[in-house]
């Protein structure tokens, strides 16, 4: 409208563009060493563009799904900008959790028939196997009787992240051993019993022998009796017979 109220028009269109919203997904753990795929799905409208950041363990900050692989914990930030350059942020955490450290202890040798404490660490949960020869495969320090060599696995779950240890339980022989042959006597007589065997040498009972830590003692017992003898070898396993 002029001073003198003359008229005249024009027009002006505000185009009024959607605003793109930003999914960066889901809060994620993982274990030190492994990675994750970032990003909701879908992130934000066709034709749109990404922005991550910091980029310290992605693949990609431009992509709408990265892969982090980040080394401690991180907060990520995506902006999504459209084609009409309007945008939206969001955010997503990674949380890196530590690995335990599982430690099945040093190798071993156990005599035949010899229960052993095995002394697993690392903290948070314990899965020993085999498990048939143990006590418990599910505590730290479960008891081994294996019957042979044994080699057994232990992994350790801490936050969902697993370490594995071994430890190797090797079974020594049973050393050989004879008592001799049974004998027959008279009462009031004696007799040398003769004992076999590498290793140092235990009788019982001690009653009516002339030794018991020799291999072939005299026994002069006054009625029938059972003698045992217990080798033990350099390994300290030991073995018995009967005469």
């Amino acid at each position: 409208t002029s001073a003198i109220n003359c008229l005249n028009t024009d027009t002006v269109n505000i185009t009024v563009n959607p605003q793109p919203v930003t999914n960066a997904g889901n809060n994620v753990s993982i274990c030190a060493g492994f990675s994750s795929t970032i990003g909701g799905s879908p992130t934000g409208p066709a034709g749109s563009t990404y922005n991550w950041s910091p980029s310290t363990g992605l693949n990609s900050t431009t992509l709408a799904n990265p892969t982090a692989s980040p080394t401690a914990t991180t907060n990520y930030t995506v902006i999504v900008t459209g084609v009409t350059t309007c945008s939206d942020t969001d955010f997503v955490t990674v949380t890196v959790n530590p690995n335990p450290i599982a430690n099945a202890g040093t190798d071993i040798t156990v005599c035949p028939g010899v229960n052993t404490t095995l002394n697993g660490t690392g903290g948070g949960t314990y899965n020993w196997s085999p498990s048939g020869s143990l006590s418990n495969p599910n505590i730290s320090n479960p008891v081994a009787s294996p019957t042979t060599s044994t080699t057994y696995t232990l992994i350790v779950t801490l936050n969902t992240c697993t370490d594995t240890d071994f430890i190797s339980m090797t079974t020594l022989p049973l050393p050989a051993v004879s008592a001799g042959s049974d004998v027959s006597m008279c009462i009031g007589g004696s007799t040398t019993l003769s004992a076999t065997g590498t290793g140092t040498f235990l009788w019982s009972p001690s009653t009516n022998l002339s030794c018991t830590t020799c291999s072939n003692p005299a026994a002069n017992p006054t009625s029938t009796t059972n003698y045992t003898v217990t080798i033990t070898d350099a390994s300290t396993c030991t073995n018995t017979d009967v005469v």
